[in-house]
């Protein structure tokens, strides 16, 4: 029985680590964004998010630019994050994010 429960706690601590970060999801959106991986955009962004991403993407990947960008804050509030990125001309853009089914999510508040 003491084997089970110390696979189980392994086995948690694994899966737990698995869940990227908002930042990380946000700078893979961003990459989406500039590669225009509309695939990737859907995969990393709410159903309703994807659509405008998708209806607005060269305004947006303007906005966004072809430079390098940081994580420059990164929010957390239970399954509710702001991060804030900063890119190479010092210009910052802050993105929403909700946590769906264990995973992180672009969000478009209202």
């Amino acid at each position: 029985m003491k084997k089970f429960c110390i696979a189980g706690i392994i086995l948690l601590v694994l899966f737990s680590g698995c869940t990227k970060s908002p930042g990380t999801v946000t700078k893979d959106f961003i990459g989406a964004i500039q590669s225009n991986d509309l695939g990737k955009i859907q995969a990393l962004s709410t159903d309703d998010t994807a659509n405008i991403f998708t209806a607005f993407s060269d305004v947006i990947k303007e906005q966004i630019g072809e430079g390098t960008y940081t994580v420059a804050k990164e929010d957390i509030a239970g399954d509710t994050a702001t991060v804030t990125i900063k890119t190479a001309t010092g210009d910052e853009h802050k993105f929403d994010l909700v946590k769906i089914n264990n995973e992180w999510k672009v969000t478009f508040k209202k």
